[in-house]
C-alpha cells in the first residue's frame, strides 16, 4: 500500500469514530427514560468556574412556558432553544459553560399518575439499573420534592447531574451538563432556585 493509501484509510476511521461518538451523545441525551447507572450525589464543591454569573439573579432573563406554566431565570448572555425539551446554552466562546436542559416529555413514563411520590416512582419505576437507589428526600425545586442524580464522567459524554420531579401527572427533568468537566455551583443553584411554576 502507498503512503497515501494508508492515510485515506487512518482518515477514515477517524471520520467513523467521530460520527459514533456523535451519535451516542445525541441517543444518551435524548432518552426518555435514564439508560445508563448514574451514582447518586450531592453537589460537590465548584471546580473551575469560566461562567461569571452576578451576585444576584436581578440581570438576568426569565424564561416563560406557558405549555408547563413555569417561568426560570437566566444569564443574559445564554441561548434558548426549544425543541422536545428547552435548552440553556452558553456563549460558544465560553468554553466549559455548563448547559443546562428542562425535559418534560410526552411518553407514559413522563406522566405518572395523580399523587405519585416522586422518590418512589424513580426509584423502584425508573432506575431500577442505578448502582444507588437512595437518593435525598431534602430537595425541593418549584417547592416541589424532587431527587438528585448524577452521572460521572464517561468517554461519549461529559459528567452531569439530573434533577427529577412530579407536577400533576407530569414529570420534570432538569439535566445540568457539566461541559469540558467543570463545575460552578453558585451558578446552577440561581438557575435551579429560580424555577417557579406560575
Amino acid at each position: 500500500m502507498t503512503r497515501l493509501q494508508w492515510l485515506l484509510i487512518i482518515l477514515a476511521i477517524v471520520i467513523v469514530g467521530a460520527l459514533i461518538g456523535i451519535g451516542w451523545k445525541y441517543f444518551n441525551f435524548n432518552q426518555t427514560t435514564p439508560q445508563t447507572s448514574p451514582s447518586i450525589a450531592s453537589p460537590s464543591p465548584a471546580k473551575t468556574t469560566t461562567a461569571q454569573p452576578s451576585a444576584t439573579t436581578d440581570d438576568w432573563l426569565t424564561y416563560t412556558n406557558n405549555t408547563f406554566n413555569y417561568t426560570v431565570k437566566y444569564p443574559s448572555n445564554v441561548k434558548v432553544k426549544e425543541t422536545e425539551f428547552v435548552n440553556f446554552s452558553g456563549p460558544s466562546s465560553e468554553k466549559g459553560w455548563p448547559l443546562f436542559e428542562i425535559y418534560h416529555f410526552d411518553s407514559a413514563f413522563y406522566h405518572p399518575g395523580a399523587g405519585t411520590d416522586v422518590y418512589e416512582y424513580i426509584t423502584k419505576e425508573a432506575l431500577l439499573t442505578f448502582s444507588e437507589t437512595d437518593p435525598s428526600k431534602d430537595i425541593k425545586i418549584g417547592g416541589l420534592p424532587a431527587i438528585h442524580l448524577k452521572n460521572d464522567q464517561s468517554p461519549q459524554a461529559d459528567a452531569s447531574d439530573h434533577y427529577f420531579f412530579i407536577k400533576g401527572t407530569q414529570l420534570f427533568g432538569i439535566q445540568i451538563i457539566h461541559v469540558g468537566g467543570r463545575e460552578d455551583w453558585d451558578l446552577y443553584n440561581k438557575f435551579l432556585d429560580s424555577f417557579t411554576f406560575k
